[in-house]
């Protein structure tokens, strides 16, 4: 198990060039990622920049609408996967978006399929079967919402049909099948990016600013932290696909990673454990704790603890001359505290 966390730790690294799925609103995210696909298009180093390193990007270089005389119109997704995450965030988010459009959606069920596509807007197509729903002509990109042990797999056939993707975290299931994506998305020249979306919410851009403008000095440690629900269900119970550090953890590590950027863990060491016996029997980590060395010297913590309610999220970035902390790494709340030893001045 310490094994399967330094995996996660080493895979996610500094920040991607691509940030679009990190916008705090639906919307926003939506459509930060239409036009960045769009830019893509005509960039001609974003191919060797993906094959250079970057986790979560394997970039587009396919001609733009402008250099073939073609009209702007809408990037046009599909969702593979119609579960809770596509019908609360992703189908809301391409509806309201002025950039992007939802034209498919597949789910094994036929019949809740075309309840989901009924459901937003009359001209989306429903499929039982992904292959199916990335033959279609009219899908530019796909959203993966499903558990994330099947995102390799959809990841590696969207780009064969030329599709961009956006993948739902976590990115996969170790560090192997992320490098197989990152490596079919650039072969195929099609953009691929992972829903991390913390790194753009307004608490954590503003203190990314106050460590830039040297509010706290050197920054010497970064600590996140997580604790409460909600509580487990269907294949969130599968040791291969959910669990706390697949399902809670990544995203606390990834903001962890971005506020110690740009430097790299080169130590890890790691609990991925299971505390308490649970009552449907099922075997899967609720408690997990990490301890990070970079390689300029900064120290990074990170705990979830999902045996303790209530909810909490927060980050504490500490630095030689004070300390920023963020009480709530939640949607909508955007108040960080600024500590420093001579706050009088």
């Amino acid at each position: 198990r310490p094994n399967r966390t330094l995996r996660y730790v080493v895979l996610l690294g500094p920040p991607p060039a691509l940030a679009m799925a990190a916008a705090t609103a639906p919307s926003c995210r939506m459509r930060a990622l239409a036009r960045h696909l769009s830019a893509q298009r005509t960039d001609q180093h974003t191919v060797a920049a993906a094959t250079a390193g970057s986790p979560a990007v394997a970039a587009a270089r396919s001609p733009s609408p402008q250099s073939t005389g073609e009209p702007h119109r809408k990037m046009r997704f599909g969702i593979i996967g119609a579960g809770s995450i596509a019908q609360g965030s992703f189908a809301p988010a391409l509806l309201s978006s002025e950039h992007a459009e939802l034209v498919a959606v597949s789910r094994r069920d036929l019949s809740r399929a075309r309840e989901f596509a009924a459901e937003h807007g009359g001209g989306c197509a429903a499929y039982s079967d992904p292959a199916a729903l990335l033959a279609d002509p009219r899908v530019d990109a796909v959203i993966i919402a499903t558990p994330g042990d099947s995102h390799c797999e959809l990841t590696l056939l969207a780009a064969k049909h030329g599709k961009h993707v956006l993948v739902e975290k976590p990115m996969a299931v170790n560090a192997a099948e992320c490098r197989r994506m990152i490596e079919g998305c650039a072969e195929a020249r099609v953009g691929l990016a992972v829903a991390y979306r913390r790194r753009t919410w307004p608490q954590v851009v503003r203190a990314q600013q106050l460590i830039a403008q040297g509010a706290i000095g050197r920054v010497v440690c970064v600590r996140t932290h997580y604790s409460g629900g909600p509580a487990f269900s269907g294949w969130q119970l599968d040791p291969s696909a959910g669990g706390t550090m697949l399902e809670m953890a990544v995203h606390r590590i990834e903001v962890l990673l971005n506020f110690a950027a740009p430097a790299k863990p080169t130590l890890v060491t790691a609990l991925v454990e299971q505390v308490l016996e649970r009552k449907d029997g099922a075997s899967i980590d609720d408690t997990d704790a990490l301890l990070l060395r970079f390689d300029n010297g900064i120290v990074g913590i990170h705990s979830t603890i999902m045996t303790s309610p209530p909810r909490r999220d927060a980050v504490q970035i500490d630095g030689t001359e004070g300390r920023i902390i963020i009480e709530s790494l939640e949607s909508g709340s955007g108040e960080i505290k600024l500590e420093r030893a001579d706050a009088d001045k």
